[in-house]
């Protein structure tokens, strides 16, 4: 009860006004900007085709409109993400201390980054077709493949701790993030899914997770620290608990 005691003011006295502030001045820099430069980029060409519309009487500059206007939003968005992550620190696998350090603001600053495509209302948009996904996901530096199939509603975090190889399918609601909390310390450790693996709605994947080739994941299956051997089938909510053969050993301890 000491030790809680101990963790808790010394989290209340880190929460102080200025670096709340400077927290979220950060947080909006990394979030709001490849957004904004984006839509501002999209509505200025926008308005140049809509003026040479009203000047001219041919079809061509509505055209342009049509079909420019999401081709120069997705380009100034994957452009912006991609300059933005130039000013983050590299992402490594370890352990470190939750505060000012590189790996925990290389780790807070991309989850930032990750959050302007919600933000934005680009998602649906991003996620609905092969080109878009792909680009957003290398330009957030996750290694993943073209062609990889997954839902509009995937969440993926730690973008370049993941790595997707090709043929991969994911069903609905699949969460894949590379980082945990150990007390005051941040855990990062790399996800790799091998090909040709399909995952099942509802399964969460954690840090140090690596699915082999050709595995068959069911719903609602959770992975945390797990290696999963090639061509492995689970069955859904198998593995709900983690591994079914901890699992076991933890029962058998608390009978004992």
């Amino acid at each position: 009860m000491e030790e809680i005691k101990k963790q808790l003011k010394h989290q209340s006295q880190n929460l102080s006004i200025p670096k709340l502030l400077f927290t979220d001045f950060i947080s909006m820099f990394f979030s709001l900007g490849p957004g904004l430069v984006a839509w501002a980029m999209a509505i200025y060409y926008a308005k140049l085709c809509f003026v040479h519309i009203y000047s001219e009487t041919s079809f061509f500059p509505f055209l342009l409109a049509l079909i420019g206007v999401p081709l120069v939003l997705v380009v100034n968005f994957v452009v912006a993400v991609a300059i933005f992550r130039l000013f983050i620190p590299k992402m490594k696998p370890g352990i470190y201390k939750i505060g000012i350090s590189k790996g925990f603001a290389a780790w807070y600053l991309t989850l930032c980054l990750g959050h302007s495509v919600r933000m934005f209302g680009l998602q649906p948009f991003f996620f609905t077709f092969y080109i878009t996904k792909f680009l957003y996901w290398r330009a957030m530096g996750a290694k993943v493949a073209y062609g990889f199939n997954s839902s509009l509603f995937l969440t993926l975090a730690d973008y370049p701790l993941i790595t997707i190889d090709k043929g991969c399918s994911f069903g609905a609601y699949v969460h894949i993030a590379c980082h945990s909390f150990l007390g005051d310390k941040l855990f990062l450790a790399p996800v790799h899914i091998g090909e040709d693996v399909y995952v099942g709605m509802n399964v969460i994947i954690g840090p140090k997770t690596k699915i082999g080739k050709g595995s068959w994941i069911g719903m609602n299956n959770v992975f945390m620290q797990d290696s999963v051997p090639e061509y492995t089938k689970i069955d859904h909510c198998e593995w709900e608990y983690g591994n079914p053969e901890k699992q076991d050993m933890r029962l058998k301890n608390k009978k004992k």
